[in-house]
């Protein structure tokens, strides 16, 4: 029901090859949409560890128009910047929200987490953001060579068009 690292609570984690989720419940917040989201952000953390010869790494930074915060995860956690509210200031330096300005791999989760859920609100700001909407394409093409059922047309149909 409950999980937490360095006082704070989480959703979820994983480790080499195990996702973990955390689920007390809707009357505590854990919606399917949520739990779904947070199984997206732990799964293409592990992708994103072991396929990194599919990952354009270059292409993706060159994409920023600021350097990531941190080296590590943790010591974003431990700098409590977690914040995931969509912020135009940073999503025109190519960040989805605070988390993803963090590390390379926090940025790539929060667009992971969001491209298979067919959230508008997310799409609509991908759109407006052309460095977010070019991480997009990268990642579907990172998701293409890891399996190559994730077409851009199967990412079209989730988004409903």
């Amino acid at each position: 029901k409950v999980m937490s690292f360095h006082g704070h609570l989480y959703g979820g984690t994983h480790d080499f090859d195990k996702i973990y989720l955390s689920n007390g419940g809707m009357i505590q917040g854990f919606t399917d949409n949520q739990i779904e989201s947070t199984f997206h952000h732990e799964m293409s953390s592990i992708l994103f560890v072991n396929y990194q010869n599919y990952f354009r790494k270059k292409a993706w930074k060159d994409l920023n128009r600021k350097a990531y915060q941190f080296q590590d995860s943790v010591d974003a956690l431990l700098n409590h910047k977690v914040g995931e509210a969509y912020l135009p200031t940073l999503n025109e330096q190519g960040f989805l929200h605070e988390f993803a300005s963090t590390t390379i791999r926090n940025d790539f989760v929060s667009i992971a987490e969001n491209i298979f859920l067919g959230d508008s609100t997310f799409f609509e700001t991908i759109k407006t953001y052309p460095a977010l909407e070019k991480k997009c394409e990268l990642m579907i093409q990172f998701f293409y060579m890891v399996d190559e059922r994730f077409t851009p047309e199967y990412f079209k149909k989730l988004r409903g068009l």
